[in-house]
């Protein structure tokens, strides 16, 4: 036997299956689709950051040139653009510009008198100064 003793109990050696790039796979698109998703959540919040902006910027265009021709009509105009300036204001939580939001409503309250007659009176010229002073006030915001 020459000093070496017969190795009985050694079993051949077995394959082991190797899943690592099945991982890495999986991994690196899981990590794909979440990177696109966020991409996508940061670029749709922009958009719509910058798509309110532009319709506060008509909404205060639209505003400024309202006609004075009919009071009525002009009084009603006022009002539902002034609402829809206000939800803007709120919905961009801009804070820097309540003191003319706040003048836009107090004239739309004045402007009720004109709103609910059959036929109702023109502007008179104490309106209309206070129209033109909120038109300068109203062209002075900038976005």
């Amino acid at each position: 036997m020459n000093g070496i003793l017969p190795l009985r109990d050694i079993k051949p050696l077995i394959d082991i299956a190797d899943y690592s790039l099945y991982f890495f796979l999986f991994s690196f698109f899981v990590s794909l689709i979440a990177f696109m998703v966020f991409v996508y959540f940061i670029y749709n919040v922009v958009l719509f950051y910058r798509n309110k902006k532009r319709v506060l910027k008509s909404l205060l265009k639209d505003i400024t040139l309202l006609k004075l021709d009919d009071s009525k009509k002009f009084a009603y105009e006022w009002t539902r653009h002034t609402n829809k300036i206000k939800d803007e204001f709120q919905a961009l939580k801009i804070t820097k510009y309540l003191d003319t939001l706040e003048s836009m409503r107090l004239f739309s309250d004045e402007l009720e008198l004109y709103k609910y007659k059959s036929k109702s009176d023109i502007l008179d010229t104490n309106t209309i100064n206070k129209f033109s002073k909120l038109k300068d006030k109203i062209l002075a915001i900038s976005f």
